[in-house]
């Protein structure tokens, strides 16, 4: 784990899109320069109705470790490369064109959220990525588990 965090994505951050065009927050795109040529970037489609976004560096890397894997993650690195927009350059002032296509098979129209996942971004809709955290709290407030974890 990198000690200083440097090149990791944390936080949440909101944006609209614009003419097909979205605007990476400020801190991703200083992240971005810990992983080589900061302009190249991978989009693709996310498993639960979200777009990723990848370092493209990071984005081979699970591609690797994905063509190794199992069936399902055979699976997951065919819908990654069939939905992917390909190696794109982030605009001078972090702007970044996607294609309609992946726009329209997930309902984004304007609002959206950033999210840090470490080595990538996830984009999503803002109301959908709302209701996955109430329905995320809720589900955690009627467990009847408790967590191995104190703090």
């Amino acid at each position: 784990m990198n000690q200083n965090n440097q090149g990791r994505f944390y936080g949440t951050f909101y944006g609209t899109i614009t003419d097909r065009r979205i605007v990476i927050p400020k801190i991703f795109v200083k992240e971005l320069k810990f992983y080589g040529d900061s302009k190249n970037i991978i989009i693709t489609r996310g498993g639960e109705e979200c777009l990723i976004l990848f370092p493209e560096s990071v984005f081979y890397k699970y591609c690797d470790i994905l063509e190794n894997g199992n069936s399902i993650d055979i699976a997951k690195l065919r819908v990654w490369e069939h939905f992917s927009t390909g190696s794109k350059k982030l605009e001078a002032n972090g702007r970044v064109r996607i294609p309609q296509e992946l726009l329209s098979s997930l309902s984004m129209d304007k609002d959206i959220k950033f999210i840090g996942q470490k080595d990538h971004i996830t984009i999503w809709a803002k109301d959908k990525s709302d209701q996955i955290e109430q329905d995320l709290l809720a589900a955690l407030a009627n467990s009847t588990m408790k967590s191995s974890v104190r703090i």
